[in-house]
């Protein structure tokens, strides 16, 4: 990739379907120099190093797909101005996981007839689909939904959802019954026996459950971690402080 060429070739962005990458238009060079040109101004006085460079696509292994369209046509991607869905699930930031399992996802709505939320006429049950890829490969789905009404016929078609992402070890229902701007409810029902995804990083299992904060980005919070871990070893510390952390 030369220094003037884009971060990333995005059919969607050259479409003008999808401007949530606000610098694809810039070389991912040109990106760190950037940050790291920036990081360095704001404490100017610490020993930098180099940053930590990221797959430039297929690094994201979280997907917040907003969903949209028609129970017979659905989309799941953002939506456009006039709060209507634009269907972005090709979209090449995501792991691999993730991108094969959004079509198998959105074939659900028309098989198990869940109606999409239309923000515009406050009317529809299925919201968003947040999906997570874990390391091994494996992932955790979530429907957030207006209410419970579609959790029947989503559980009862679980089975065969399963046998076409072999992937899907987690999965379950937030109900957000309120319209408003966020992404998912504070009530969680459980579809699978399995309620936490294996987030296995340098070798260490992690456990995610629904709701749960992670890095969105396996590769470099790997690499951050492998880097804390030669400071902590060079230090030898007696005890340690977990500070900042959210």
């Amino acid at each position: 990739m030369t220094a003037s060429a884009p971060a990333l070739d995005c059919a969607y962005h050259r479409a003008g379907l999808c401007d949530s990458c606000t610098r694809i238009d810039d070389s991912y060079a040109a990106q760190l120099a950037r940050k790291q040109l920036g990081a360095e101004a704001a404490v100017p006085d610490a020993a930098w190093l180099p940053p930590q460079a990221s797959a430039v696509e297929g690094f994201r292994n979280k997907a917040k797909m907003a969903a949209g369209g028609t129970i017979e046509a659905p989309t799941l991607g953002i939506l456009d101005g006039e709060r209507r869905g634009t269907d972005l699930r090709a979209c090449p930031l995501h792991e691999q996981p993730i991108r094969d399992a959004l079509p198998h996802l959105a074939e659900l709505v028309p098989e198990a007839r869940i109606p999409p939320y239309s923000v515009p006429e406050r009317r529809g049950e299925l919201k968003h689909v947040l999906v997570t890829s874990s390391p091994d490969g494996e992932l955790m789905v979530r429907f957030v939904l207006r209410s419970t009404e579609a959790v029947p016929r989503i559980a009862k078609r679980l089975d065969a959802l399963r046998e076409r992402i072999p992937g899907l070890v987690v999965a379950s229902a937030s109900i957000l019954p309120e319209h408003k701007a966020a992404l998912e409810g504070d009530v969680e029902v459980p579809l699978t026996e399995q309620q936490t995804l294996t987030m296995r990083l340098n070798g260490i299992p992690l456990a995610l459950q629904p709701g749960g904060f992670f890095q969105t980005n396996s590769g470099v919070a790997a690499a951050l971690y492998r880097e804390a871990a030669s400071w902590i070893d060079d230090v030898d510390p007696a005890s340690g402080a977990d500070l900042y952390c959210g």
